[in-house]
């Protein structure tokens, strides 16, 4: 979620601010707004208490859209996303009850639609709401330029999905700004996923021309930004594999691997698994996967359960594999039935987008 949603909660306020402090009619809502400026420490139950409070005794709209976009903002950080769109929708129904104009307001509202959109594959909606947030976005260049290339970013990962031709078209245009707004990190990610998208078009020359180009400039720039390195690594390790040169794909495993990014060392660990597996060293392939697969008691079922159990089966001693063979039509069955269950949750989603 993190590469979508740059825009803070303290920064929205702090654009709104000025368009509420001027109503003593509203203490509830001018109380909120003034703890957030001066700087008072507040909970997030107690601002969530304020919000909820002004859009259950405001009388002026306009309130009730910032707070009912407070309460969004806090629903997706709860990662509950049908009450986030719930909030969201009723804030744009409240400004434009309030018939007042704040191009920030709707900005925010709807990159945030678009980042469930995206969440939940409903790309084409995403990407409606994406060019919806520019607009908005657009009319304040200079304050919300940051804003403006984590949106490119956001919708030419979702075009990924749809269009790869215009995926380059619109990291082309991040290259553009990043480089007028001097801002190397997103100079960086917009040429790593030219080159990722070059990957899937099978242009494999130009994608390395493109990670390497990254790499260069991170290295040139003395850029501190781990995440951003590691998937550079991860590009690199999956152009490789794709051009099978197994012992270069290893080396980035292992320099991504050495960055100790929390949550992303399972991923690498199953990938440093096959890979081994492809350079003919069944054994340490092995003994990794199989220790990956120790702990898998303790998690829901996914694709690299499943990836793994594939694998196992076919590089454990023979009088293991019928063990690992049932262990992956159980983990199969488990998947199955967790799928169609989410598939059905997803459904009271996307009738809000």
């Amino acid at each position: 979620m993190n590469r979508y949603f740059t825009v803070t909660l303290k920064l929205c306020l702090i654009f709104l601010t000025s368009a509420c402090s001027d109503s003593s009619e509203e203490p509830t809502a001018n109380q909120l707004f003034d703890y957030w400026n001066m700087k008072v420490d507040l909970s997030q139950t107690e601002q969530k208490e304020l919000a909820l409070q002004a859009i259950e005794t405001s009388g002026d709209p306009y309130l009730k859209a910032i707070s009912n976009f407070i309460m969004g903002y806090y629903s997706m950080r709860d990662v509950d996303h049908k009450a986030a769109l719930e909030h969201y929708v009723q804030a744009e129904y409240d400004l434009a009850a309030s018939e007042k104009v704040d191009s920030k307001l709707l900005g925010h509202i709807y990159r945030n639609r678009g980042f469930i959109a995206e969440k939940y594959s409903q790309y084409e909606k995403a990407v409606t709401f994406y060019d919806a947030a520019l607009r908005h976005y657009n009319r304040f260049p200079e304050d919300l330029a940051k804003e403006r290339m984590a949106i490119l970013n956001s919708k030419g990962l979702v075009l990924q999905e749809v269009d790869l031709n215009q995926s380059l078209t619109v990291f082309e245009t991040l290259i553009q700004e990043a480089r007028l707004n001097k801002n190397i990190n997103y100079e960086a990610k917009a040429l790593r996923l030219i080159g990722e998208a070059h990957i899937d078009m099978n242009d494999y020359d130009k994608a390395e021309a493109f990670l390497k180009e990254a790499i260069d400039l991170f290295d040139k720039e003395n850029l501190k930004n781990p995440r951003l390195q590691y998937q550079l690594f991860r590009s690199l390790s999956r152009l490789n594999f794709y051009l099978e040169k197994y012992e270069e794909q290893e080396d980035y495993l292992r320099l991504a691997l050495d960055l100790n990014i929390p949550y992303k060392s399972f991923r690498l660990k199953v990938d440093l698994g096959e890979n081994l597996y492809k350079q003919g060293k069944k054994k340490e392939a092995y003994e990794l996967l199989s220790t990956l697969e120790k702990g898998f008691d303790q998690q829901p079922t996914n694709k690299d359960n499943l990836f793994i159990y594939e694998l196992l089966t076919e590089i454990s001693p023979a009088n293991a594999r019928v063990g690992y063979q049932e262990k992956w039509e159980q983990a199969k069955a488990r998947y199955d039935q967790e799928t169609q269950s989410i598939d059905g949750q997803l459904r009271t989603y996307y009738e809000l987008l």
